[in-house]
């Protein structure tokens, strides 16, 4: 008992806790980073949602299938977004 109390006094005290400063986004510098950022979200959304169903167990792990999507989604995004697509 006498070894927890003085383990106790040791310990810093718990309850003060940091206050956090919200994060700020810094502001792009070119000015369509934005705009392009935005347009590309449904793509990154696929992309994401492909490798969430890999991860499952809904889809084969494959190297050459995500190849394959990653190349479909690029030609499909320069297709769509034009001058705004990615340049990968």
């Amino acid at each position: 008992m006498v070894l927890l109390a003085r383990a106790a006094l040791r310990t810093p005290n718990m309850t003060a806790h940091r206050t956090r400063q919200p994060t700020q986004i810094p502001a792009p510098s070119d000015p369509f980073a934005a705009g392009q950022s935005f347009l590309t979200t449904p793509f990154d959304a696929m992309r994401f949602h492909y490798a969430s169903a890999v991860m499952a167990g809904l889809v084969p792990r494959s190297i050459l299938a995500a190849g394959r999507l990653e190349q479909t989604l690029a030609t499909l995004e320069a297709l769509i977004l034009g001058p705004l697509a990615r340049q990968r």
